[in-house]
């Protein structure tokens, strides 16, 4: 069987985070998460990173490109990510080659 599928995605979101820990430096280790629901799939976005005190705008935000060690996740559940995964016979195969 042959398929093909192609995806194109543009993200612009505003995540809510709180502080985890205040690290001895000052700086702060903060975490959140946001779950976004489009055309009946699930999307789930994860940030974490840590953040100088000084590069906290205003209005209680921070872009993300002031985010160090940032780890950013973007995943989801729904009728494309389920159709993308191996089926039964892939996984059975590529774990007898293990």
């Amino acid at each position: 069987a042959k398929g093909e599928t192609s995806r194109s995605e543009h993200l612009e979101a505003t995540v809510p985070a709180i502080v985890r820990e205040v690290l001895p430096s000052g700086n702060l280790f903060i975490e959140g998460h946001r779950v976004i629901l489009v055309n009946e799939e699930e999307h789930h976005f994860y940030l974490s990173g840590i953040v100088r005190p000084v590069d906290i705008q205003g209005d209680n935000s921070v872009t993300s490109s002031m985010i160090a060690d940032a780890e950013i996740e973007f995943t989801g559940r729904g009728v494309i990510p389920d159709k993308q995964r191996p089926g039964w016979l892939q996984t059975e195969i590529r774990e007898a080659n293990q």
